[in-house]
């Protein structure tokens, strides 16, 4: 009689497992679909750049790295902000893919927000993933101010396939797209 009961409370957890995974909104579904796909943002990385094209003066070194990188934010005497975008898509005949970089930035004389966008497209290869490198420099830095968030989009046909976004993009530093506690929803 024991396992009978078990069995029962096992079989309803089934079911309802099946009911909530049924029930999955469809943005859900879709971003399952596009990584099942193989489209993937995997890791992007933000450096400054020396006026010699320097982001350490130590190579090697990842503590020195990190410190010359502070330096550089700090006195704001660097040449470039790079984007370093590790890309993944997959090796099936596709067409030619975009990298999108959307960077905010905060203007210190006007205070107001900038905005940049770069891109870089990647022909088609067997092996379909890599590092984008894309620089803000010379006039658009000057224009820029200090770095505050970015988002990448992989594009295919003007079609997004994969988007990562850094945690402050959405002005909150929050990563939930629902309102906090606090405030109300929009109506």
């Amino acid at each position: 009689m024991h396992k009978r009961i078990m069995s029962s409370h096992v079989f309803t957890a089934l079911l309802m497992g099946c009911f909530l995974l049924n029930a999955l909104p469809a943005s859900r579904v879709l971003a399952a679909d596009a990584a099942q796909k193989g489209y993937k943002i995997a890791k992007v990385n933000t450096e400054f750049v020396d006026a010699q094209g320097y982001t350490t003066e130590v190579i090697g070194d990842l503590k020195a790295k990190a410190l010359y990188q502070r330096q550089l934010e700090r006195s704001g005497k660097y040449s470039a902000i790079r984007y370093n975008i590790l890309w993944q898509a997959p090796s099936t005949p596709t067409p030619d893919l975009t990298v999108k970089l959307e960077a905010r930035g905060l203007d210190g004389k006007s205070g107001r927000e900038t905005i940049e966008t770069l891109t870089k497209t990647y022909p088609h290869k067997s092996h379909f993933s890599g590092w984008a490198v894309l620089d803000i420099q010379g006039d658009a830095l000057k224009n820029f101010g200090k770095p505050r968030a970015w988002k990448i989009t992989i594009l295919q046909d003007n079609h997004p396939m994969a988007e990562r976004k850094s945690f402050t993009w959405d002005g909150t530093g929050r990563v939930s797209e629902e309102p906090a506690a606090h405030e109300s929803a929009p109506s």
